[in-house]
């Protein structure tokens, strides 16, 4: 009885103030910081960083505030994170890194950020697609410049035998192709 009336009273105040636990999560909920992170929420995920929330919290699928705030090509979000300890190696539950996830729709701010920290560039999913798979099937010549740049090989295959190239020409990556092509 008095467990409850104490968890009365700080439900209260947390509705009071406006505010939610750091680590709050109900049991379908995913953490605060994720939330903020799909929402793109600088100011958010910045008081939750610095209230102690966890930067490597997942939700069911393994994925990250880092592999959201990548997704959204949010580079200030991006760079909050790895501030913070985010780690650009940890994979989402299909093998996927923040760097590959940034490779399908970021631009070369987040990608840049992500190498700066070590994230590897030929890191593959669980399928042996790597980031410039990825930024190549997606048409996204601003990834695949920067992944270039960095070192990205062109040679790897995926498990089914296709490279880069290979994803370009099936995808019709009209940006991309003249990029992959130059370096044949």
């Amino acid at each position: 009885m008095k467990t409850h009336r104490i968890l009365s009273i700080l439900a209260a105040l947390f509705a009071f103030c406006g505010a939610a636990p750091i680590h709050a999560q109900g049991l379908f909920d995913p953490p605060a910081l994720l939330t903020a992170a799909q929402q793109g929420d600088f100011a958010w995920a910045q008081k939750l960083l610095l209230g102690g929330a966890n930067p490597n919290a997942t939700d069911e699928r393994g994925v990250t505030p880092l592999i959201l705030a990548a997704r959204k090509n949010e580079p200030a979000l991006v760079k909050l994170l790895l501030e913070h300890r985010a780690s650009p190696a940890r994979k989402d539950k299909a093998g996927q890194t923040p760097l590959y996830h940034a490779a399908e729709k970021a631009g070369k701010d987040v990608i840049e950020a992500l190498l700066s920290k070590s994230a590897r560039v030929d890191d593959p999913d669980n399928q042996g697609v790597t980031p410039l798979m990825a930024a190549a099937r997606s048409d996204n010549a601003e990834a695949v410049t920067a992944l270039l740049k960095a070192g990205a090989s062109t040679k790897k295959q995926d498990f089914t035998g296709r490279d880069a190239l290979t994803y370009a020409q099936e995808s019709r990556a009209r940006r991309v192709l003249p990029l992959l092509e130059a370096k044949r």
